[in-house]
């Protein structure tokens, strides 16, 4: 019973931790919606939440703009995942492949489009289709914004 103890106490905590709120908010606005995706617009992507709709623009055109794959986002606070080119090897960092591996099992991912949270988690949308989704915006002391998206 005591070695349980802990480990249902980590467990909790990391349960927490995944979606812990960044430190120094002063307001949060939480929407529930979908985004929604379609071959006839390839890395087009339209957030409806209510009567809201936002769209976002993740073309290649776009994210070179916004200054190239490292720092652009085709959502706001969202990364592209994508492989490196390689000869020999994974064509993932090894803290990408695990992400993947944990969701998909091996299996291809070539029908979704793959991104990376603020937080650090994977965060994917079908190339075709609506996707319940979660958004969390916060804003900070310092007046920052910081968006989190979670698949509902």
């Amino acid at each position: 019973m005591k070695r349980l103890i802990p480990a249902l106490a980590a467990l909790v905590v990391s349960m927490v931790g995944a979606h812990a709120q960044p430190e120094g908010v002063i307001s949060v606005l939480k929407s529930e919606g979908v985004m929604i995706t379609s071959l006839e617009q390839p890395q087009f992507f339209i957030f409806q939440s209510g009567s809201k709709e936002e769209h976002f623009d993740g073309t290649v055109e776009a994210i070179t703009a916004q200054g190239g794959p490292e720092t652009g986002e085709p959502i706001t606070d969202l990364h592209y995942l994508q492989p490196r080119l390689v000869v020999n090897g994974s064509p993932w960092s090894e803290e990408d492949r695990k992400l993947l591996e944990a969701q998909f099992h091996g299996a291809t991912t070539a029908e979704f489009y793959l991104f990376k949270t603020v937080e650090g988690q994977l965060f994917y949308l079908p190339k075709e289709g609506q996707t319940p989704v979660v958004r969390v915006d916060y804003v900070l002391k310092d007046r920052r914004k910081v968006t989190v998206w979670m698949r509902k």
